[in-house]
């Protein structure tokens, strides 16, 4: 079974990053410009504050978890709704399952209604059985 203790810090530390360039952007960035819609599918509709995030997203977790043991990245943003990572890896070889909302909360933290949260919930890959009761590393981190 695979140890999930070394987790948190990567963890926190992408949170960290992702919450620092969204609120970047706010402080520099129109608005408008933040509130277009980037794609507007079947699930929800994307804005361009949302296509910030989850570049950074897929980058960060790549680059601090994924090079040390692959994953299934789950989130809205995504192509088909995952990656597994590192890439070029395949599914079956991941040991975990992250689920990710980069931002939840897009329309109120644009428009400076409230703040907006980066989720992240970690649990052994378990493939497409893994339920959220299998989570077992929980991360919120507002974004104010």
């Amino acid at each position: 079974m695979a140890d999930p203790s070394w987790l948190p810090e990567p963890v926190r530390a992408i949170h960290e990053e992702i919450r620092s360039v969204v609120v970047h952007a706010c402080e520099r960035s129109a608005q408008k410009q933040l509130s277009e819609i980037a794609e507007d599918g079947a699930g929800d509709t994307i804005y361009a504050i949302d296509r910030i995030s989850d570049s950074l997203l897929t980058r960060l977790f790549e680059e601090r978890v994924a090079s040390r043991e692959p994953i299934v990245l789950v989130a809205e943003g995504l192509p088909d709704g995952n990656i597994t990572l590192p890439r070029g890896a395949r599914e079956r070889e991941a040991v975990w399952r992250v689920l990710a909302d980069p931002i939840d909360g897009t329309r109120c933290l644009m428009y400076q209604k409230r703040s907006g949260w980066i989720l992240t919930g970690i649990a052994p890959n378990r493939g497409e059985g893994t339920v959220l009761a299998d989570i077992e590393l929980a991360v919120q981190t507002e974004i104010p």
